[in-house]
C-alpha cells in the first residue's frame, strides 16, 4: 500500500586505485539491498531521500548506484602487504630500498622536542 519493497543482492566489478601505491586494480563489491519505493500518495510521509514510484515503473539505477557507492572501500588496497611509495622519490617500497634520506622527525615538532629535552634534564 505504501509502495514497492525492493530486496536483493547486488554485485559489481570495480576498477579501484590503491591508496598506498596508486596502482589500478580490479575488485568486486557485493551488497544486500532493501529499499522501499514510495507510492505517489505517500510521498509526503517519506524521507527526502526516499525513492519514488513514477507512474507504473520504478527506476532502480539511483538505488543501485547509491548501494554500490556506499559499499566501496574508503582506502582501497591492491594487497594487504602493499608498502606504498617513498614520499620523496616516489619509488615503490616493495621493489627495494631507495637512496633517499628519511628524516626521523618532522621539523615542525622541533620546538616540542627541545622542550621535552629540557624537562628530562
Amino acid at each position: 500500500v505504501e509502495g514497492i519493497l525492493v530486496t536483493g543482492r547486488v554485485g559489481a566489478e570495480t576498477a579501484l586505485e590503491c591508496s598506498r601505491c596508486l596502482d589500478r586494480f580490479a575488485g568486486r563489491v557485493d551488497v544486500d539491498v532493501c529499499e522501499l519505493f514510495v507510492a505517489p500518495g505517500h510521498a509526503e510521509q517519506a524521507d527526502d531521500d526516499a525513492y519514488e514510484v513514477s507512474g507504473t515503473e520504478i527506476d532502480l539505477e539511483p538505488m543501485l548506484r547509491d548501494a554500490v557507492t556506499l559499499a566501496l572501500p574508503l582506502n582501497p588496497l591492491c594487497r594487504d602487504a602493499c608498502e606504498g611509495l617513498c614520499p620523496t622519490c616516489y619509488k615503490r617500497r616493495d621493489q627495494g630500498p631507495c637512496d633517499c634520506k628519511q628524516e626521523e622527525t618532522d621539523p615542525r615538532w622541533a620546538a616540542l622536542s627541545a622542550l621535552r629535552e629540557r624537562l628530562e634534564d
